[in-house]
């Protein structure tokens, strides 16, 4: 039914049929599609990695991500998610929560693993 896919090397992966109904989620594309022009202004000019994250919690999702031409690779994708402080973009976007978030993520209450 398009929902799961399942590789060459036995790994499941999501399908076609779920990637679009997750693709219409409303909830990232909107700040996605207002900052894209200014992303890959950012991204030509410095030629570096220019990511774009929303904060979920004591976690970040990587709603936009633009590789740069002599950047350092890293290990984000889009849809990724991560704990607030394992990562610099979760820094600054812990550094403007609420101070309740920032307590908890201080505290332990966010894990590091990666999803």
């Amino acid at each position: 039914m398009g929902r799961l896919e399942r590789g060459e090397d036995g790994c499941y992966r999501v399908g076609l049929r779920l990637w679009e109904v997750g693709a219409l989620a409303p909830r990232g594309q909107g700040l996605r599609e207002r900052a894209l022009p200014f992303l890959e202004d950012l991204s030509q000019i410095t030629r570096e990695n220019v990511q774009l994250a929303v904060r979920e919690g004591g976690e970040l999702v990587f709603v936009e991500r633009i590789a740069g031409t002599g950047a350092v690779p890293v290990r984000t994708r889009v849809g990724g998610r991560f704990a607030l402080t394992a990562t610099g973009v979760g820094l600054v976007l812990l550094a403007h929560a609420p101070p309740s978030c920032r307590r908890r993520c201080w505290a332990g209450g966010s894990s590091g693993s990666r999803r």
